[in-house]
């Protein structure tokens, strides 16, 4: 994964994150474009997961008994 990261070209990566980005902030997106875009870029999964959490934020379900 470092070799990866090490060797993307880091521009088109942050590119592509920003977009992702945008595109959720949005409701009326679709984030398929954009995921594949970043995929391409060799963004991982774990990147795009941290950028759709600072839009979205994480859901925690409410228990109840």
């Amino acid at each position: 994964m470092q070799a990866v990261r090490a060797s993307r070209d880091s521009a088109a990566a942050e590119a592509a994150l920003a977009q992702l980005k945008e595109d959720a902030a949005r409701d009326d997106r679709n984030l398929m474009e954009p995921i594949m875009a970043a995929s391409r870029a060799y963004v991982t999964m774990g990147e795009m997961c941290d950028a759709l959490r600072e839009v979205w934020g994480t859901w925690r379900e409410t228990p109840v008994f």
